[in-house]
């Protein structure tokens, strides 16, 4: 199942599709930030024994010469190691900060 391959996935078509949407902004407009995210789920599997699997983008989708304007735009997801209830608005409270730390650790 090539969506459980999150490397495989984002190297062979989240990337390429990330470095063509920047260069097609970058011709119109220099100067905003772009955000890009890589495959967020599943990153990790804790239900599954603890599989960790990588992310795939070799680089930022601009490259070295829009460091300055580009944002890894990177989520949590612990609200599933509490359920439901932990998350009712559907983003963690800092009184979740254990553990969520313990979800991603």
């Amino acid at each position: 199942m090539l969506f459980l391959d999150t490397k495989k996935s984002d190297r062979e078509y989240l990337f390429p599709f990330a470095q063509k949407a920047d260069k097609t902004i970058r011709a119109i407009d220099q100067k905003k930030a772009i955000f890009f995210e890589p495959m967020q789920f599943p990153d990790s599997l804790p239900f599954f024994g603890g599989v960790t699997l990588e992310m795939g983008f070799p680089e930022t989708p601009g490259g070295t010469e829009y460091l300055n304007r580009q944002v890894l735009n990177d989520h949590a997801y612990c609200c599933q190691a509490g359920g439901e209830a932990a998350c009712p608005d559907g983003e963690p409270t800092l009184d979740l900060y254990d553990m969520c730390r313990a979800f991603h650790s």
